[in-house]
């Protein structure tokens, strides 16, 4: 699992991107990126979701951001990747 938090913008993807890329080692069944404690999701802060959840689809592995609320979970809809939201994401 991948814990995200804070401001996910434009200054942020290098890092969110570091972070994704290091976590999968082997073939892991699933990939899990925890939203909780993200506040703001930008739109050029989601390639490197999109980049992970590729990668994890040619793995054959599982990939789902969990635990999405507010507008992060808005923004991951509006961006595409709401097929990857785990059941109790909530734009609540």
């Amino acid at each position: 699992m991948v814990r995200l938090k804070g401001d996910l913008g434009t200054a942020s993807v290098k890092h969110t991107s570091r972070l994704l890329r290091s976590a999968p080692r082997g073939t892991p069944k699933g990939l899990e990126v925890d939203f909780f404690r993200v506040t703001h999701l930008a739109p050029d802060a989601a390639l490197p979701l999109f980049l992970a959840a590729r990668g994890a689809r040619g793995q054959g592995t599982r990939f789902a951001i969990v635990r999405a609320h507010g507008q992060p979970a808005v923004m991951v809809r509006r961006m595409g990747l709401e097929r990857y939201l785990s059941a109790g994401g909530s734009s609540r």
